[in-house]
């Protein structure tokens, strides 16, 4: 599942079909693109009841230990909270998750939202704006809303992180990082001198075992020119292998306005 950027408020449509497409054909796997709704027509909870709806789907097409939850930015925020909703709602844990830059903190409570203001070339000023629009009078640090103040569990999946030292999320991911080792999670977490999309490519390694699934994660920096990695699309692979093809299914099925539709 390939949960999209914009601030909880745009970088769907097209933009969203557009990157699920990309993870299939460089990954080799069955991606599926949520085109969530957003504000201002469709505020919280719309967004995360939508991503709800698609993992419910494809778990009961796959199973969840062939699914793995990948977002950047406020995907990431999406990703981390459908998996704290599956916790709570006692639904199987999806295999893993990967989240780029992850927007946990819609208080924007961490260090790095005064750090490195002005100093991330994407994100440079606070996004509150966008935060309560989406939020429609909810409160920000709802776990559903902040999943960085959701109670973690050690029984949660293998999740990677990805972050940088100019990211305006910094500290988003490395409070994430910290509360997931103090309950004994598997959390990896790679930070390096950039914002996360400026030079980093994720590579995943998926290996099956009789009683368990171990998921592990190689990072390799990412040369502009070549197209083995592209940053903007790294995040998601490994889902769902088996044997190299460019099908893809893009748009949720379910709530989110687009039906299934393969493209080769």
């Amino acid at each position: 599942m390939d949960l999209h950027g914009g601030a909880l408020v745009f970088g769907g449509g097209n933009a969203c079909r557009w990157s699920a497409r990309l993870q299939a054909d460089l990954l080799g796997m069955i991606c599926y693109g949520i085109d969530y709704r957003m504000p201002p027509n469709h505020p919280y909870p719309a967004a995360l009841d939508d991503c709800m709806a698609v993992y419910l789907h494809v778990v009961d097409r796959y199973g969840a230990d062939r699914v793995v939850l990948g977002g950047r930015s406020a995907g990431g925020n999406l990703a981390m909270s459908t998996i704290l909703r599956a916790r709570n709602e006692n639904l199987p844990f999806p295999a893993g998750a990967v989240l780029l830059s992850p927007e946990l903190d819609l208080t924007e409570s961490g260090d790095s939202f005064q750090t490195n203001r002005t100093v991330d070339a994407v994100l440079p000023n606070s996004l509150m704006s966008n935060n309560l629009l989406y939020a429609d009078g909810a409160d920000l640090s709802h776990p559903y809303l902040s999943p960085l103040f959701g109670e973690m569990s050690a029984g949660f999946p293998p999740i990677f992180l990805q972050s940088g030292t100019r990211d305006l999320f910094l500290t988003n991911a490395v409070r994430l990082h910290r509360k997931l080792r103090r309950v004994g999670s598997p959390v990896e977490m790679c930070s390096r001198r950039c914002r996360m999309e400026d030079s980093l490519g994720l590579r995943k390694i998926w290996s099956s075992r009789r009683k368990s699934s171990v998921l592990s994660w190689s990072v390799c920096r990412h040369p502009f020119a070549d197209d083995r990695h592209l940053a903007s699309g790294a995040g998601i692979g490994g889902l769902l292998r088996n044997g190299p093809t460019s099908n893809m299914i893009a748009g949720s099925p379910l709530k989110c306005g687009l039906a299934p539709v393969v493209a080769r």
